[in-house]
This record gives C-alpha cells, sequence and structure tokens, in this order.
C-alpha cells in the first residue's frame, strides 16, 4: 500500500487521523467518522502496523478506520487484533 507522507498532515502522530474521543489514554483530538479521511487513515494505520503489529491503539484505529469505509471484514480483524494486543 503506498500514498503520501502524513507526517506532514499537521498531526502528531500519522494515526491520529483515526483518533476517537474515548480510546484509552487518548493523546490526539478526536476525529469524527464523517471528517476523517479514511482513504489516508488506513495508509496511515497500515504503515504504522506493519512496524508494530500488536499495538493496540494502531489496530484500533485502522479498525475505525475500515469501519467508517464499509470495510466490515477488515476492520471486525482489526478489532480482533487490538482486543489480543497491549
Amino acid at each position: 500500500m503506498q500514498g503520501p507522507d502524513y507526517h506532514d498532515a499537521g498531526n502528531d502522530f500519522p494515526t491520529d487521523l483515526a483518533s476517537h474521543g474515548r480510546e484509552p489514554g487518548q493523546i490526539a483530538p478526536a476525529v469524527s467518522g464523517s471528517g476523517m479521511d479514511k482513504t489516508a487513515a488506513i495508509v496511515a494505520c497500515h504503515e504504522a502496523g506493519v512496524e508494530d503489529l500488536e499495538n493496540r491503539r494502531f489496530n484500533c484505529r485502522w479498525g475505525r478506520a475500515y469501519g467508517y469505509s464499509g470495510r466490515r471484514e477488515e476492520a471486525i480483524l482489526a478489532a480482533r487484533a487490538a482486543e489480543s494486543g497491549r
């Protein structure tokens, strides 16, 4: 998966594109489903997740981006990975 460098998108961390207001230990402003750049969020979470497959935050955000994109099966897989991660 290739895409633009989301480090320059004005976010502290690229997966902040899919940040949720009620995530544990929230570190970034919440992004609404309608306000989310879903494609950018999926790419950013994929790139981050490849480096840290067990990271719960990346997997939660990845699942959220997939879910809002209508990609239910991938959202479920990411949610399961988040549940089993650290």
